[in-house]
């Protein structure tokens, strides 16, 4: 379990990508959405990395493979709209708060509802790697610099994840 107190947030204007949130020329964002991004401190982002990049590399080593891949192209509108379409029909709730990590020093908490509208903000192509967990930690989403998503259930010790593609997996 993940557990984020009042005292590991940092203001916006301490965090190094705050740009991607802040600066109408890269996202218009609603104040709503900027409330809702709420970046983490160096010291809470080092604390988390090392299970967070565990959590991809176990899944994406061959160990446990994901249950679903999704490509997640951004070139134009519509590849942005399909990949928020298919990273909405996962099965996590609008309103379950997550962590997204980037590395030792950046992470930030938000809701799924923020992270999949503006997912493209989270994720830049040919440089971010990404890992994003929810604080309970039962499944992880991890985002490729290639242009890819790979989610998966995460259950402890060695068992496989769960067919989270049983109900169908999102296409895009």
């Amino acid at each position: 379990m993940i557990a984020v107190s009042p005292s590991d947030f940092v203001p916006m204007a301490e965090f190094p990508l705050a740009w991607r949130f802040t600066d109408d020329r890269w996202l218009q964002l609603p104040a709503d959405a900027r409330e809702d991004v709420r970046p983490l401190s160096a010291t809470k982002a080092a604390e988390l990395e090392p299970r967070l990049a565990e959590a991809c590399a176990a899944y994406h080593q061959g160990e446990h493979p994901p249950g679903i891949q999704l490509p997640a192209p951004c070139e134009n509108a519509a590849d942005v709209e399909r990949t928020r379409r298919a990273l909405t029909a996962l099965p996590v709730a609008d309103g379950e708060r997550i962590v997204v990590g980037w590395d030792r020093a950046l992470a930030l908490e938000t809701s799924w509802r923020t992270f999949t509208a503006l997912w493209e903000a989270f994720c830049y192509p040919g440089s971010d790697d990404v890992t994003i967990s929810p604080l309970d930690e039962r499944w992880v989403l991890c985002y490729h610099h290639w242009e890819a998503f790979s989610f998966a259930a995460r259950l402890p010790g060695n068992q496989r994840p769960d067919d989270v593609t049983a109900g169908g997996a999102p296409t895009i």
